[in-house]
Formats: C-alpha cells, sequence, structure tokens
C-alpha cells in the first residue's frame, strides 16, 4: 500500500496528538486550520455485543446490519487503514489517509452532512418516505 505524500508531515503530528489523546478517535485542528481525525488501537468489543447485533439483523432480514466483528488493537488499525485506502482507490468518498502507524491512524476531515443528520432533518419535515421505503416491509416505525 502507497501512503499519501504528506506521510512524513503527518506521521509526526500522528505520533504527537496520538500520545496525548485518551479516547478512542477524536477530531484535532491543526495550526494551518485543518481538521485531522485520530483514531487509536483500542480493545477487541465484546462478542455478546455482535452476537446481539447478528440476531437483531437475522430477524429483520436487514443483512446490512450484519456485525463485522472488530479484531480490535494494532489490527483493528490495519484493518480499517486498508479499507480507506481501497475505497477511495475505488473513487468512493471516504476521508483522505494521512498517516499510519502500528496503533494510531490519521484521516482527513470528509465534508459534507452526516447521513443520521440528514435523515432526522427529512423526518422532521415529513419527508422521510425515501428513507422509509428502502426498508420495504422491515421498517421499524411500521
Amino acid at each position: 500500500m502507497t501512503l499519501p505524500i504528506h506521510e512524513t508531515r503527518f506521521s509526526i503530528l500522528l505520533d504527537e496528538l496520538a500520545a496525548k489523546q485518551e479516547a478512542a478517535i477524536a477530531p484535532h485542528l491543526l495550526a494551518d486550520g485543518t481538521k485531522v481525525w485520530v483514531r487509536k488501537a483500542g480493545r477487541h468489543n465484546a462478542r455478546w455485543r455482535y452476537a446481539l447485533l447478528g440476531m437483531v439483523a437475522r430477524y429483520l432480514k436487514l443483512g446490512l446490519l450484519k456485525p463485522v466483528p472488530s479484531l480490535g488493537g494494532e489490527p483493528a488499525i490495519a484493518t480499517e487503514s486498508k479499507r480507506l485506502y481501497e475505497l477511495r482507490s475505488a473513487g468512493i468518498a471516504v476521508p483522505e489517509l494521512l498517516a499510519v502507524r502500528k496503533n494510531a491512524l490519521m484521516f482527513g476531515n470528509l465534508e459534507g452532512v452526516p447521513l443520521d443528520t440528514q435523515i432526522r432533518k427529512e423526518a422532521e419535515a415529513g419527508k422521510a418516505d425515501a428513507w422509509l421505503a428502502g426498508f420495504g416491509s422491515h421498517c421499524p416505525c411500521a
């Protein structure tokens, strides 16, 4: 995998920010005004959470909700950086991967309206028909 041109500059910043950051993921505003996100390696998620979400997804017949277990720690960082790189290479709008270390990664800020915010706005305006139609007969709101 080829990393972005700015890898050295951002790698140094990643090392500094990750050392101070307590949360698993957090936004940071760099001196030049650039907003970046740093994700640190975390613990492995509990298996019962994946089992519960899997049961809900099967019951509702919503395969998109089928959980992808997080390996946690360094393997999770490697997986996320690989997915971001592959998706971006395929032309899908994802944040730019700026730097990767074994225990953390830094990516750019993706501008736009978050999907949950857009759905909420349209629902409040009474224009959520298109979103609800996507659920078909499995709509949790029916």
